[in-house]
């Protein structure tokens, strides 16, 4: 505290984030440092908990519609010690200022992709365009400029544009994450943990189920579906009743691994009159051993079904700035893609289709 009551501003040459855990609370007292990354450090909460000082990750973010307003401002407004929205861009220049006004603090409005890139300040840059088919461009510039990469589903159109996006960001050292955060809902977590607890024996059998067919949702639930299987994809039976054109429309798709449990979604039609998804099973699962009241099986219902994205974006920090696992690995995410793909190539052929392009995912850590 100086001579007049205030407190000096501190510089800091730099910042061990890996160690921030071992770093006292300073209360409401803010550390910044002037230049062009602009670190604010305040006192927070860690994923355990844990009191720990924070330096918010700075982002940028293309794409200013439904995704931006609806899915992740309502997050990240409660999060600003975590996070720190620089600046936001779209084609539609008013949305990208009303949202900038919406985020308040250090955010401002850019004219292109190009200025956002170019600014020192930022170091991720968040894909939230629409329609989906833009991710794939607008990632590969975020990529190529050297920045980190966080792109809403689904990743890119085709495995062969994840492939291009994957091998950018390994070729400039930087991160990318996909927005698969429905591996955050309460039922599918639910199911995963039935899977895991070994209670049903070695699962044989996993159904999943959801409404209508669509290539921006239905990655989601291929996604959550693929988290169950065993080894490498072997097999996909596709199922359409207008395999030319089955967006909204039913349809299944059988996916068959190297090892149990076979995994079948079957994607079930709404109500005309409400659009209300039939009653269902979301997840069914069955295994070779007995249960209390002597099923072999459980079942997960709908329901519980929004993500904790708050969850998503705390691993989310803690993998940017506390050396913590990664929240998932993308070629999971690009899987989905070249699943889905199969699925509706099988379809329209009426045959089983062989993948010949499957990716394992790497050894290192994944949260989910």
């Amino acid at each position: 505290m100086n001579a007049s009551g205030g407190i000096n501003q501190l510089s800091i040459i730099s910042v061990t984030t890996a160690k921030q855990s071992n770093l006292k609370n300073l209360g409401s007292t803010y550390v910044n440092r002037d230049g062009a990354t602009n670190i604010n450090i305040s006192s927070c909460r860690g994923l355990n908990g844990e009191d720990i000082m924070t330096d918010p990750v700075r982002m940028g973010i293309v794409g200013c519609s439904h995704a931006c307003k609806d899915l992740h401002r309502p997050w990240l407004a409660n999060m600003t010690d975590k996070f720190d929205v620089r600046a936001l861009c779209d084609l539609n220049k008013e949305l990208a200022e009303s949202e900038a006004k919406e985020f308040g603090g250090n955010a401002v409005s850019e004219d292109s992709l190009e200025s956002m890139l170019a600014r020192d300040d930022i170091e991720v840059v968040a894909v939230w365009t629409k329609p989906p088919t833009t991710h794939y461009i607008v990632a590969k510039q975020v990529l190529a400029a050297g920045k980190d990469c966080w792109i809403e589903k689904p990743f890119a159109q085709t495995a062969e544009e994840c492939d291009e996006l994957l091998a950018l960001a390994k070729k400039n050292g930087v991160n990318l994450f996909v927005h698969q955060n429905r591996r955050w809902d309460a039922n599918y977590q639910k199911a995963k943990a039935i899977y895991d607890s070994g209670k049903l024996g070695v699962i044989d059998f996993v159904q999943v189920g959801f409404g209508p067919f669509s290539l921006d949702w239905g990655v989601h639930v291929i996604d959550q579906a693929l988290r169950f299987g065993n080894g490498k994809l072997l097999q996909v039976y596709g199922w359409s009743p207008n395999s030319e054109d089955p967006e909204g429309r039913a349809a299944s798709v059988d996916f068959i691994f190297e090892r149990p449990p076979a995994v079948r979604i079957q994607f079930m039609p709404t109500s005309p009159a409400t659009l209300d998804i039939q009653k269902f099973a979301r997840f069914y699962l069955v295994g070779n051993a007995s249960i209390k009241d002597g099923r072999k099986f459980d079942v997960v219902p709908t329901g519980e079904d929004w993500p904790d994205q708050a969850q998503m974006y705390r691993h989310l920090y803690a993998w940017m700035r506390e050396d913590a696992p990664r929240p998932l690995d993308p070629i999971g995410a690009r899987n989905a893609i070249y699943a889905a793909d199969l699925m509706l190539k099988s379809a329209r052929l009426k045959k089983s289709i062989t993948p010949d392009k499957w990716m394992e995912e790497d050894d290192a850590p994944s949260v989910v």
